[in-house]
């Protein structure tokens, strides 16, 4: 396993880093490696390397122009054949496929193994891009466009013969911005100086917001109609989009020969999949929200740009820079970590950009092998169910004070490294060995950062390179789960969570038989009151009593302490702090909340945090009368559905009899639906005719017994934090008296009150009242 630990270290001939781009000619079978020198330099490296693809069976593939190498060990695709041209390699691919599906049925895919050129020889190789450099030292341009919609329509459309890109906007991270406009250039001349900049400029990564998506087909359509050449490739080569359908429509996959095209609205999704944290994935609100914006900028409607384009052009112009220089911003903080694994892994830049985690993973792996000349395994040969996951429990709910959060540090990555659990096809140890160089080095650069000032280029160039490490390594277990993949391996992954169980538990026996209280066990950590003897030095407790006993390579840590938590259900909760108050879980911080759910949330969080009960009870009644009254702002009646498919696709759906969405009904019809694009919002309300209507013709006409009923619904959330009586005088039209004791409470759900959870919150205060 030497070579493949030098292959993750990365000692490679000096020749091979600062490796930017990447571009292969089919014709001589060469690949054009682009560097960037230290001045700042293209320089150029040619590589030979023939096509090849891996089987398991030499009676799938044709008889000449092959040579067969046999590779060792005991997995099946062990016939490495290599071709004399990517035709012949085609050919024999569709060949041994046929054969394959023909003997396994959908299965015969998996029986061999391929991969595009550049990728093929990257692992072939052990060459990565990046290798030796700093995020910021490849050039980057930021790319976006302003179009013009003609009158009657709500979407600008490349084919119509009266819309077209009225500005093209560019911002370099070197500091360099360009603003084209069609008023100077005419559209050809426009494209074609865009064209000559790019080759010009000579960028390694063109980036844009929405850029596959929108940008690069309105341009590419464009210029075929305007007979203009996009030869941005660093070969000459033209820009290309590679047909494939995705989530059931039509799309594209864009490819710039010898650099790499990002989508800064892809990466924000999957940022967000894990962060829940974005209001919305339009550029503006996003950098605002992320705090990347620089300066102010003045907002507007974008079915406006045309409007703008008459009487305010300056306004407009000043907005597509801003525009450029935003998507810089949003890519320099997005990207970093899949700039640092780019280093590491087999792939180009913009590959790594959208590749699952559980499949950087399994490359490396099998990088390792191919370079110790080692068979592989079959992919998905390992099926099954993982039996048991993370431990998720619920210990006391309602209002705790003084709460303390421990949890065990990289859990599951740690698990494996210390109780030696991997994929049993991995004969290697590949798992083990690279996980293990992964830690090592991540825990050198945390132990470097303690030396360095944190506002400083150094630190945050180091921080973002062991956060990109973090990433991989906690992927490792995803990767023993997922289905598919060569190395997954589901009965490995349940060793994992079961021991991760056992080692929560004993947290949970240490806390309890400490005389602390267990609050929730939330995956890899718990929440917990240490015993009155540890007050005010949890972390001492952590250090002498939870850490205690734990194998080695298990480490417990103080991950905070907080004032107070109000515990709800599994992974619900709320964390109060000094100054502010963190949410936790679907239940408080669904994106999908209404304005009035979430404005109610916050305020009673807060009223609870300080303790003024009173004003908690006087806030439940004003915002009932606001409610009737019609007050409610739009923001407060509205929620939105996501369009995650086109209309077409769902007037398909409902013509073989398929559910209506009563949200996709309210645009379904309008002259404007085009506005509604894929991954925009429905933003909608409930009208007090019992349908829903669009927010946009809000006009204080909703159901006043539906809102209150909301806020009901709301509030019960917080049920948990008071005894019943109490919740019942807070929450009602009853005036409070001098005499109304107020105060919070916290109970067991599995022992003191098993009936206030197993009931239902809103019947509990029923039966209740009427006791009364």
């Amino acid at each position: 396993m030497e070579n493949s630990f030098d292959l993750l270290q990365g000692n490679l001939d000096l020749r091979f880093q600062r490796v930017v781009g990447i571009s292969y000619s089919s014709g001589s079978a060469a690949y054009t490696l682009y560097r960037r020198n230290r001045n700042d330099q293209i320089e150029t490296l040619t590589l030979k390397s023939s096509s090849y693809m891996l089987v398991d069976d030499l009676s799938v593939l044709p008889k000449q122009q092959v040579q067969i190498r046999e590779l060792m060990g005991p997995h099946p695709l062990r016939y490495v054949a290599n071709f004399e041209s990517d035709e012949a390699l085609r050919e024999a691919r569709k060949h041994a496929l046929d054969a394959y599906l023909n003997r396994y049925g959908g299965e015969g895919k998996d029986h061999l193994w391929w991969q595009p050129p550049v990728s093929a020889m990257l692992f072939r190789s052990g060459i990565t891009m990046f290798k030796g450099m700093e995020i910021g030292q490849e050039k980057t341009i930021a790319l976006d466009i302003e179009t013009y919609t003609s009158k009657g329509k709500h979407f600008s459309s490349a084919d119509d013969p009266e819309d077209r890109i009225l500005l093209i906007s560019l911002y370099s991270n070197r500091g360099d911005s360009w603003l084209l406009s069609v008023e100077h250039q005419g559209e050809a001349a426009m494209l074609e100086e865009l064209s000559r900049l790019i080759a010009e400029e000579d960028p390694d990564v063109i980036c844009g917001h929405n850029l596959t998506g929108f940008d690069l087909p309105y341009i590419q359509r464009r210029s075929e109609l305007l007979s203009v050449k996009l030869n941005w490739g660093r070969d000459g080569s033209k820009l290309y989009g590679r047909p494939r359908i995705r989530r059931g429509r039509d799309a594209r996959e864009w490819s710039i020969a010898g650099r790499s095209v990002v989508d800064t609205l892809q990466a924000l999704l999957s940022y967000d999949f894990t962060a829940r944290t974005l209001p919305g994935y339009q550029l503006k609100e996003a950098v605002v929200h992320l705090g990347l914006s620089t300066e102010d900028r003045t907002d507007f409607d974008r079915s406006l740009i045309s409007e703008l384009w008459h009487s305010s052009r300056e306004t407009l112009c000043e907005y597509a820079l801003a525009d450029a220089r935003d998507t810089l911003a949003l890519y320099n903080f997005l990207l970093a970590s899949a700039f640092f694994q780019t280093q590491i892994l087999p792939y180009s830049f913009q590959s790594v950009c959208t590749l699952g985690t559980g499949t950087k993973v399994d490359s490396l792996l099998l990088r390792a092998y191919l370079h110790q000349r080692q068979a592989l395994p079959i992919r998905g040969m390992n099926t099954g169910d993982i039996d048991s996951g993370g431990l998720v429990d619920v210990y006391r709910l309602g209002w705790i004070k003084d709460v303390v959060k421990a949890d065990a540090a990289s859990l599951y990555p740690s698990i494996c490294l210390t109780y030696g659990i991997g994929p049993k096809q991995d004969h290697l140890g590949a798992f083990l060995q690279t996980l293990s160089a992964l830690t090592n080095r991540r825990l050198s650069a945390k132990q470097q950062l303690k030396t360095l000032q944190r506002d400083s280029v150094e630190y945050r160039a180091l921080d973002a390179w062991q956060n990109s490490l973090k990433i991989l390594i906690n992927s490792y277990y995803g990767m023993l789960g997922s289905g598919g993949l060569h190395f997954s391996d589901p009965s490995a992954a349940t060793a994992i969570t079961r021991k991760g169980q056992e080692i929560l538990l004993k947290m949970v026996d240490d806390v309890e038989s400490s005389g602390g209280i267990t609050v929730e066990i939330d995956t890899d950590g718990i929440y917990f009151v240490p015993p009155e003897r540890y007050q005010g030095s949890a972390d001492q407790f952590v250090k002498e009593v939870l850490s205690d006993g734990q194998d080695d390579g298990i480490r417990i840590d103080f991950d905070g302490s907080y004032e107070a938590m109000y515990s709800y259900a599994p992974k619900n909760y709320l964390l109060i702090e000094p100054d502010r108050i963190i949410r936790k879980g679907v239940v408080f911080r669904s994106r999908r909340l209404f304005g009035l759910q979430d404005a109610v949330i916050g305020k009673v969080s807060m009223l609870l945090a300080q303790g003024l009960l009173t004003e908690l009870a006087g806030y439940y009644r004003s915002t009932r009368k606001r409610i009737v009254e019609r007050l409610l702002t739009v923001h407060e009646v509205s929620t939105y559905a996501p369009v995650n498919q086109d209309l077409e696709n769902y007037r398909l759906r409902l013509s073989r009899g398929g559910s209506h969405n009563r949200a996709y009904d309210l645009i379904l019809n309008r002259p404007d639906q085009a506005k509604w694009v894929e991954r925009s919002r429905i933003i909608y309300y409930h009208r007090s005719t019992g349908d829903l209507r669009l927010s946009e013709e809000y006009d204080h006409d909703y159901d006043v017994a539906w809102y209150l009923d909301l806020l009901d619904r709301t509030v019960e959330k917080f049920a948990y934090a008071f005894p019943p009586d109490i919740y019942a005088l807070i929450f009602s039209d009853v005036e409070l008296t001098p005499d109304d004791r107020l105060s919070t409470w916290n109970f067991s759900p599995k022992t003191e009150n098993p009936v206030y959870m197993t009931k239902g919150i809103k019947t509990q205060m029923i039966s209740f009242l009427d006791s009364m």
